[in-house]
């Protein structure tokens, strides 16, 4: 197994070193700026049911049904070529581009 250097120098540190409630290992969390821009969040729907999309190997289609949330969404889409079909993927590896007529 190889390790990988994070940039990060930890000193040890024994129980009466450290202040109460820091934590173990000398890293402390930071909290998300309030502030910052909204991301969307990964289990959000980045398709939608009855979505036109196209597929770089299967053309264009319509998007027949979804399910699963985050990384794990899959979509089953009923393309135009009659030949293809319906097909169910997963959008994490599926490479759809969204907005084709």
């Amino acid at each position: 197994m190889r390790l990988r250097a994070t940039g990060r120098t930890v000193l040890p540190q024994s129980p009466s070193m450290r202040r109460p409630g820091s934590p173990v290992g000398g890293f402390s969390r930071r909290p998300a700026p309030q502030d910052a821009d909204v991301e969307l969040s990964q289990d959000a729907p980045r398709f939608l049911k009855g979505e036109r999309v196209k597929h770089a190997r299967f053309g264009t289609g319509t998007i027949a049904e979804l399910s699963g949330t985050g990384r794990e969404t899959k979509v089953t889409v009923d393309f135009d070529d009659e030949s293809i079909g319906r097909k169910k993927l997963v959008v994490a590896y599926a490479g759809l581009e969204r907005g084709w007529e």
